[in-house]
């Protein structure tokens, strides 16, 4: 069995994505040992046949899977500080110029430098470019070094709904079905099989 450069969109019990952040995928072929092993339900294939030395047995490679696991089936209500979900909450912008930021560009501002007693918690944590937070070094959030937003702590359903307004590239059109309304552009670059 050779298995192709494909991915598989991974859901939870009730059919939604595990993460948005990145999507939740995994390689087709983790996706159909899980089919097989029963820990997953498949959901809908890709039109690419499983090779087998078993003349009478037809399979397709999974495009969707539905996990069985009741354990990691939900969501957190407060969702880590990590890098993408600052970039979401912020609305990809440095609070302090707002210059367009990418995941990888951004950097974690204290606003209350931690020199002064500020913590890395959501409420003292702002996007910040490189230049902006090198400037600011340990000001103190006033005048130019107040962000545009207040920090605050989302909900994983806050970022969802601002996930939902920027771009998604999705290897299958069948996954449209289950990333829900998007209001950001929705782009079907399928891989190389």
């Amino acid at each position: 069995m050779s298995a192709p450069n494909l991915m598989t969109l991974v859901l939870k019990k009730d059919y939604t994505p595990f993460s948005l952040f990145p999507l939740s995928i995994i390689p087709a072929y983790k996706a159909f040992t899980r089919v097989l092993n029963g820990t997953s339900q498949l959901v809908s294939n890709y039109d690419i046949e499983i090779k087998t030395n078993n003349p009478n047995a037809q399979y397709y490679w999974p495009s969707v899977i539905r996990s069985l696991d009741p354990i990691h089936n939900v969501y957190r209500d407060t969702p880590s500080l990590t890098p993408e979900y600052l970039f979401y909450r912020d609305h990809a912008e440095c609070q302090y110029c707002g210059h367009g930021l990418t995941v990888k560009e951004l950097t974690y501002e204290h606003v209350l430098p931690s020199s002064k007693g500020g913590t890395t918690t959501w409420g003292n944590i702002v996007a910040a470019c490189t230049k902006c937070n090198s400037a600011k070094g340990d000001s103190l959030p006033k005048g130019p070094w107040s962000p545009r937003c207040k920090p605050y702590t989302p909900t994983m359903w806050d970022l969802i709904k601002l996930r939902k307004k920027y771009p998604i590239y999705l290897d299958d059109e069948s996954w449209k079905d289950w990333i829900g309304d998007w209001e950001g552009e929705v782009k079907i670059i399928p891989r190389a099989a």
